[in-house]
């Protein structure tokens, strides 16, 4: 009884983590199509995209519900480190709702957006794959080596964000004055700084694991070794 329970909890566990995975690489699959779209229409890779309510919403919701990353890695569902997600959600949440929200004339959000969504999409959709066994090889060569050329785009243009909007909170300073916590927010602009002063390490290490991953990854003798290892689970 013991066993069959366990069964169906891991049955359940791995369709809560696929059903996300799914849901994450539509979203983002979307997001992108739609970015393309308005870039496309206005001739420009440079231009202010954001004031599209469609593409705003879509992005928010995308980027809003990938705190489950973060949830899912805690309840070891997924073996995802909680802390670097949790930084990256952090910085993410600020650039769309401290910027890209209150600076909606943002010309570099087309390239943001385009970066981020594609590199979402690929990876929310090897990681589709995973949960039901393995990837195939198209898709894992997209998943460690298309971040090569979209992480920098992505996160130049974040660093780019964070300067257009460094003074956006200047024109909320009557709304600012009035609440409780003025003293705090008065200083907000600070967060600017500090946000990017940990997006640059955390962006490093993040490029640099991927790096060696990929090596992992493609490595011919690796994926030796690891379909060796999954016929060995399958048989034992």
């Amino acid at each position: 009884i013991n066993a069959e329970y366990m069964g169906y909890q891991q049955m359940g566990s791995k369709l809560i983590v696929l059903g996300y995975n799914i849901f994450q690489c539509a979203i983002w699959s979307f997001v992108f199509c739609w970015a393309l779209y308005l870039t496309i229409l206005q001739k420009s890779i440079y231009g202010p995209i954001c004031n599209d309510s469609i593409l705003l919403h879509s992005l928010t919701i995308a980027q809003a519900t990938q705190a489950l990353d973060v949830v899912l890695a805690l309840l070891q569902l997924t073996k995802t480190n909680w802390g670097y997600s949790l930084m990256q959600i952090y910085s993410r949440y600020f650039i769309v709702f401290g910027t890209l929200y209150l600076n909606r004339k943002y010309s570099g959000a087309p390239l943001l957006i385009l970066a981020w969504s594609m590199a979402d999409a690929i990876r929310f959709c090897y990681y589709s794959f995973t949960v039901q066994g393995e990837a195939p090889f198209a898709v894992t060569w997209l998943r460690y080596s298309a971040f090569i050329p979209l992480y920098p785009i992505g996160f130049s243009h974040e660093l780019y964000s964070l300067w257009e909007g460094r003074d956006i909170f200047a024109s909320l300073k009557p709304l600012i004055e009035s609440l409780p916590i003025a003293r705090i927010l008065t200083d907000v602009r600070y967060l600017y700084l500090i946000t990017a002063v940990i997006a640059i390490p955390l962006f490093c290490m993040i490029y640099w694991y991927m790096i060696t991953q990929r090596k992992k990854a493609l490595s011919p003798k690796e994926k030796k070794h690891q379909r060796t290892k999954q016929i060995l689970t399958q048989n034992y």
